[in-house]
């Protein structure tokens, strides 16, 4: 009688460590760094390569001189010596950040554009052989108008938040998770709604 009570509580908790380990999430922060005009001047630029699975791939964020506020700042990316991706980000309040996410289960490499305004999430896929726009923050509903915010908790998930700055318990934010899915090759997401402190507590 012990003995079988001893294995039913074994097989139970291994059952539980099991769900938690397919629970847990599988994202960690390589790299970040804010820009803005007041960091790169006239037609400065900042530029980093990154090892990929896919090879070197090169993202430069030029601040233009010669363009207006709607066109100030262009990402490029290079795949090699091959452009892959071209596009002019706006001036606005707060600049930028550029942070590079790791799927560690898939050694998936990702690259988050984002300011208070609107948040992307891109990546490059070698099946398409394109630098694909994996989350746009204006495709989700941001019932709160509250900034858009991509991060990594120190659990492991990537979440898209909605958050008013200085973000308490009690304001209205919102929030999405995201998962990759390896039989669409692409990101499947849940929304996790509302409640929540300041993402920033709790990310990597």
């Amino acid at each position: 009688m012990f003995r079988k009570l001893f294995s039913a509580l074994v097989l139970g908790l291994i059952m539980i460590l099991s769900v938690n380990a397919c629970q847990a999430g599988t994202f960690q922060k390589l790299y970040e760094i804010r820009l803005s005009s007041a960091k790169l001047g006239s037609d400065q630029a900042w530029s980093r390569t990154f090892n990929t699975m896919d090879g070197d791939l090169k993202l430069q964020f030029r601040r233009l001189a010669g363009e207006g506020d709607a066109k100030r700042f262009h990402l490029t990316v290079k795949l090699g010596k091959k452009y892959v991706f071209k596009k002019h980000f706006p001036e606005v309040e707060g600049g930028y950040s550029i942070m590079v996410i790791k799927d560690t289960s898939t050694s998936r490499m990702f690259y988050a554009v984002q300011s208070i305004d609107q948040a992307y999430l891109y990546g490059y896929e070698g099946e398409t052989a394109k630098f694909e726009t994996y989350i746009d923050s204006d495709n989700y509903l941001n019932k709160y108008n509250g900034d858009s915010i991509i991060a990594v908790t120190k659990g492991g998930d990537l979440i898209l938040a909605f958050e008013p700055p200085y973000a308490s318990r009690v304001a209205p934010n919102q929030r999405y998770s995201f998962f990759w899915d390896n039989n669409t090759i692409w990101f499947a997401y849940r929304d996790l709604g509302t409640g929540y402190g300041p993402i920033y507590n709790e990310s990597q």
